[in-house]
């Protein structure tokens, strides 16, 4: 669901809870309680749709990124200095297995990541004595990160933002057929009460009123990846025209992420490039006030 929807289902509740309170004076209006059916319904169908949206046993490709991140970089930190103590301890070999840094773990392969990260992290456990900055409770640090994002990794990938249109979202036809029945409610309610009683058809009026707050971003991230192996390409950019065409603006990736505080919303073409991949253009899709995931893949030359 996005803010606006969120909001015009809120003031349907708050109807709702009104209903709820004057079953005999809205009982006493023609034509209110097929409204209200309407409205009673609508709010089911969104309740059940947005259990789906966050149904347990799926996750998204912005969660999984950002968990397999924090793992990455919580153990290249652990190596920096472990490779300084094992070389100040005359131990060569040693310092040159834990010398990785946080692109060996982020950019491998899922399965990959996950066992690279378990080796080092049983180098760091076998060589206590000399790897000193690894404590107990740093191993349970690497080990929780490592479970969080191992957790994920493999589940079903579902996009949080609504990838319907909405012609077809049961969510956004029920907001509509819920709104349009509450202010018919309220046409109905206010024709009946609103000399006889005022103050409860005023109170009618605030109650089922939508509420919008703020300003409301449209962030978007954007991943990068080879088509074959799924993992991040770095150095990898996109681009597009702005000032009717007449000048390129290019958004470079950080380890395959380009990541947008807000974006316009609506369709809008990229030319994605990266050394030795295949240049491509991608229509990148951002549905307003939600937070936007999409992946972009690539082949190599």
């Amino acid at each position: 669901m996005n803010n606006d929807e969120i909001s015009y289902y809120e003031g349907m509740v708050r109807h709702q809870v009104f209903n709820g309170k004057h079953t005999t004076e809205t009982g006493a209006v023609d034509g209110y309680s097929d409204k209200e059916a309407i409205m009673d319904a609508a709010i089911i169908t969104i309740d059940n749709g947005a259990k789906v949206e966050s149904e347990v046993g799926t996750t998204d490709s912005k969660t999984v990124l950002a968990k397999k991140r924090v793992m990455a970089v919580l153990i290249s930190n652990y190596c920096e200095a472990g490779v300084i103590l094992a070389n100040a301890a005359g131990e060569t070999a040693l310092a040159n297995s834990i010398n990785k840094s946080m692109t060996y773990f982020f950019r491998a392969g899922k399965k990959d990541s996950v066992t690279r990260a378990v080796a080092i992290r049983k180098l760091f456990f076998d060589n206590g004595t000399v790897l000193t900055n690894v404590k107990a409770a740093d191993l349970l640090l690497i080990d929780n990160a490592i479970t969080a994002y191992d957790s994920i990794k493999d589940l079903p990938i579902t996009q949080i933002k609504e990838v319907k249109s909405k012609g077809t979202d049961p969510i956004a036809i029920a907001v509509v057929a819920g709104w349009k029945a509450s202010q018919d409610q309220y046409g109905l309610f206010h024709s009946k009460y609103s000399v006889s009683d005022p103050t409860m058809t005023e109170e009618l009026r605030l109650l089922h009123l939508p509420i919008f707050t703020g300003y409301r971003k449209t962030p978007l991230v954007v991943t990068i990846v080879d088509d074959a192996t799924g993992e991040a390409i770095n150095g990898s950019t996109m681009s597009k025209p702005i000032k009717k065409g007449k000048e390129i603006k290019t958004f470079k990736s950080k380890e395959g992420v380009v990541p947008f505080d807000t974006h316009k919303a609506g369709d809008t073409e990229y030319t994605v490039m990266a050394p030795n991949y295949v240049t491509t253009k991608h229509t990148v899709n951002v549905v307003l006030h939600e937070d936007n995931v999409v992946e972009i893949r690539m082949k190599r030359v």
